[in-house]
């Protein structure tokens, strides 16, 4: 009998009310339906993307809730490869699974074959004491992982910890974290990308940070439903994470975008890395458009297209071959921080000159050697070193 229950409450989330959608506003216990379909004593969230089921354990004396992997975009392969993220389309009808973390974004290297990988990997996690009801307005902590714009996860970084800690001291928060694409796969650069994001609109420059963006939207429309205050969110990251942070303090030329209300940046800045024109990586994006088989398309302006259907394969073996990131020129990769009229409408070191940053109480710092690992170890004299903080903090002002 369970069974048959269960069977025809998915055939009447499937069908009918997809047929006939006005039917959703009659079921406002709809997601007592998929009860029967969800182990017992789990949570489980209604969102307007689906039912999200997700998991009840435990940190120390601490009971928490965990909601891993959530899609937050339509999977960025195909055609969607090099372009800005498209939010995940509603569907009430739609149950998650997220209990387990989800794929993370394709690295170059660190951690690789620790966990799985894959282009489709723009989800978020949100883990929350346990028991939390849509009316707690708790304070909302967001994670951006670092790893040079080229490595790194949020299966890494597990915040059951921080919440637990937060319940310790009963001050609970809510803790979010996100996937973002990275190398190649976000952050591809050239003329021909700059123009295709600029007339075309099927491509994107800076798209690592754009899914972020969207990730810090999804909370804004989200997060109360599980127990969150969109008012009250702090953005917190590492390395490249703290780098994106200050991104977005600068976009909009400063403006504030209202998607968090503090920031907290952990050895990463505004000017980390250097942020270089599109053009100038020119030269790397038909170096790499010939060592996967794309040299056919050049100069057709044809390349992104080519460079969609190359098998991720192709780009990995790529993306394995090169040295640390501090002991190459920025402009020898195509994958690059590059001014695109939103993040960077210019160089990070002209835009604070001005004062164009959104007002946004910040907390700058540095974690405890960790720069130790990506100092460069072949600088042999002191000219080296001039020369190489002058290719990586170029400005007009130094």
């Amino acid at each position: 009998m369970v069974l048959i229950r269960s069977a025809l409450a998915l055939a009447l989330t499937s069908y009918t009310v997809v047929q006939y959608p006005f039917l959703w506003n009659l079921l406002p216990d709809f997601t007592l339906l998929f009860r029967e379909l969800i182990p017992q004593n789990q949570p489980a969230v209604r969102l307007s993307q689906g039912i999200v089921w997700g998991e009840r354990t435990s940190w120390l004396n601490s009971s928490i809730e965990r909601f891993l992997g959530i899609p937050f975009a339509v999977p960025p392969v195909g055609n969607l490869r090099f372009d800005a993220p498209k939010p995940i389309p509603d569907d009430p009808t739609r149950i998650i699974n997220a209990q387990n973390y989800g794929p993370s974004c394709i690295p170059v290297s660190f951690g690789a074959g620790s966990y799985l990988v894959s282009e489709d990997c723009l989800t978020v996690n949100v883990i929350r004491p346990a028991s939390t009801d849509s009316s707690a307005q708790l304070p909302v902590m967001v994670w951006i992982y670092g790893g040079g714009f080229m490595d790194g996860a949020s299966v890494l970084y597990d915040g059951s910890e921080l919440v637990g800690q937060s319940l310790t001291i009963k001050r609970p928060v809510i803790y979010v974290s996100m996937n973002y694409r990275l190398n190649l796969f976000g952050f591809l650069a050239s003329s021909e990308v700059e123009k295709r994001a600029k007339v075309t609109g099927d491509a994107a420059l800076n798209a690592g940070l754009l899914d972020q963006r969207l990730a810090l939207q999804w909370v804004q429309k989200n997060i109360d439903v599980f127990g969150g205050d969109r008012a009250k969110v702090v953005v917190f990251g590492e390395c490249a994470g703290g780098m994106s942070i200050a991104a977005h303090l600068l976009s909009g030329r400063g403006e504030d975008s209202g998607l968090f209300r503090g920031a907290i940046l952990e050895s990463g800045a505004a000017m980390g890395f250097p942020v270089v024109r599109a053009k100038e990586v020119d030269a790397s994006y038909a170096e790499l458009a010939e060592r996967v088989g794309c040299a056919w398309a050049w100069p057709e302006a044809k390349v992104l297209d080519c460079l969609r259907d190359v098998p991720v394969d192709a780009f990995q073996a790529v993306l394995k071959e090169r040295p640390p990131v501090t002991d190459i020129d920025p402009r020898e990769y195509p994958d690059h921080l590059v001014q695109d009229d939103d993040f960077y409408y210019a160089r990070p070191s002209e835009a604070l000159h001005v004062g164009k940053t959104a007002r946004v109480p910040t907390i700058i710092g540095t974690v405890l050697d960790e720069n130790t690992l990506f100092t460069r170890k072949t600088l042999t004299s002191e000219e080296e070193l001039r020369k190489h903080i002058i290719s990586m903090y170029s400005s007009p002002h130094i």
